[in-house]
């Protein structure tokens, strides 16, 4: 069972990653966005045939992971209490729990820039997941280093992004996820 609940959540990490790239404008011609897209295209050429991509929101990116991981706590809620789970509940554990792998990819991604920045150019190129890398994160430093001017020429907006992640996901992620729980145990059909 953990196993494949971990199959699926890396799969739903792939979708929200393409979901990203593209929400972020990252360059399709690097090998990273490359990849993903086409690990990514044979299930949402499905999908676009329903719900098509608006401007740079990916709806049917959107689609697949909130279907994927409600199904997959419908599924873990059925082995647990042999009934169907509270829809309300079940809504706002999918978001809290995408929210959540959501804030652990910025998470990583804003660790994986620190170091790449200190190795990023190896043998007079540019590393292309560094580009991917920045892309992603530049939504979340680029209001922060607008505010937070730099330190004896160190950039701190990563170290503030990391703790407003960390605070964000104990603070209101938990307590809402536990929220939802309680939801559907307690009004399981």
């Amino acid at each position: 069972m953990a196993a494949l609940t971990f199959i699926i959540d890396t799969i739903i990490v792939i979708f929200l990653l393409r979901f990203l790239l593209q929400l972020t404008d990252a360059d399709g011609r690097n090998i990273f966005s490359l990849w993903i897209s086409k690990l990514t295209a044979p299930v949402l050429r499905i999908v676009e045939y329903i719900l098509p991509a608006r401007h740079r929101i990916n709806w049917p990116c959107l689609f697949v992971v909130v279907l994927l991981k409600a199904l997959v706590l419908c599924w873990l809620i059925w082995q647990q209490v042999n009934a169907m789970p509270h829809l309300g509940g079940l809504v706002l554990l999918t978001f809290a729990q995408l929210l959540y792998l959501t804030c652990n990819i910025f998470f990583v991604s804003l660790i994986l820039q620190a170091i790449l920045s200190w190795v990023a150019v190896l043998g007079g190129r540019v590393l292309p997941i560094y580009d991917v890398v920045a892309n992603i994160n530049s939504p979340l430093l680029s209001p922060i280093q607008r505010v937070v001017p730099l330190l004896g020429g160190v950039d701190l907006s990563p170290i503030i992004a990391l703790l407003a992640i960390q605070l964000i996901k104990f603070y209101v992620l938990g307590p809402v996820g536990l929220f939802a729980v309680q939801l559907l145990f307690t009004q399981s059909n």
